[in-house]
């Protein structure tokens, strides 16, 4: 077997893995459903499927850590001077391409002179359905996107499912997918608290300008903080939120919470809730 169809074949179990371990079970049918009742009523049970090992996540060594740029801190300016520099730099923004502009003049973050790359957005801004990943860890900060290596894989799957793609050719089959933090926190520490309010800022105006038509928002910190709660992504996820942007209060956008694709990694009970949130999202871009 050529590594060509070999890269194939793989592809293809994942892809279906991750509908299994959502409970979809009908891949012929034109429209998702949840079919997670199938093996009950089904007097057929699923053929087994000899499935490649699972791969462990292990942490990057302590060495390649201590080779980070020093983080100096939090705001060089002060956390007051850079919502101000902010604020400055948003009052002509208008579109996605300026506020792309602005980011890359904005330097009142610590985080943004140890990272490689800027990770701001990928795909059509035209498109429905905007989709929120937490913060970059390496393969977003060396690629620039918003979800890199098996996040972007499962990610991918599940919106293939509900007939969204990261990479369509087309705003009307896309997802226009971005970041809660736009660069990757040294050594991949937890945001700190003034990352955690000059990010909000950034996303509120991002989403102000590209008024998608729902989100899809990824993560306990993504979602705690952009909808000011305290719930657990647990309890949140699987209920409609409506997102009041503070930068334009005219503008309601409503928000499904689920899980960020770490929490999906080999987990089939976060697959099949996910897929049930999809299922929703689906339903409100199509009404």
């Amino acid at each position: 077997m050529s590594e060509n169809a070999m890269a194939e074949r793989d592809a293809l179990i994942s892809a279906l893995t991750f509908y299994l371990d959502s409970g979809v079970s009908d891949f012929c049918s034109a429209e998702a459903h949840d079919m997670r009742d199938w093996k009950a009523a089904s007097a057929k049970p699923l053929p087994s499927i000899q499935m490649p090992a699972a791969q462990p996540f292990t942490m990057p060594p302590v060495s390649t850590m201590l080779d980070e740029p020093e983080d100096d801190g939090l705001a060089p300016l002060g956390k007051a001077e850079a919502i101000d520099e902010l604020q400055a730099l948003f009052s002509k923004v208008e579109s996605v391409d300026a506020l792309r502009q602005a980011l890359e003049k904005f330097n009142g973050l610590g985080i943004k002179k140890t990272a490689r790359n800027m990770v701001f957005a990928e795909g059509f801004n035209e498109s429905p359905l905007m989709v929120i990943s937490e913060f970059p860890q390496d393969e977003e900060d060396e690629t620039g996107h918003p979800f890199a290596g098996a996040k972007r894989k499962i990610i991918s799957y599940a919106l293939n499912g509900i007939d969204r793609a990261i990479e369509a050719s087309s705003a009307d089959k896309g997802a226009y997918t971005t970041s809660f933090l736009n660069w990757r926190p040294p050594g991949n520490r937890s945001p700190q608290e003034v990352e955690l309010e000059i990010s909000r800022l950034i996303l509120d105006k991002h989403i102000a300008v590209v008024k998608p038509k729902a989100i899809l928002m990824l993560g306990n910190i993504t979602c705690k903080t952009m909808l000011g709660c305290s719930t657990n992504i647990n309890k949140l996820r699987g209920n409609w939120q409506v997102y009041k942007t503070e930068c334009a209060p005219d503008i309601f956008i409503p928000v499904m919470p689920s899980y960020a694709p770490s929490a999906l990694l080999g987990n089939g009970k976060n697959k099949g809730l996910f897929w049930q949130d999809l299922l929703q999202i689906k339903a409100k871009i199509n009404a």
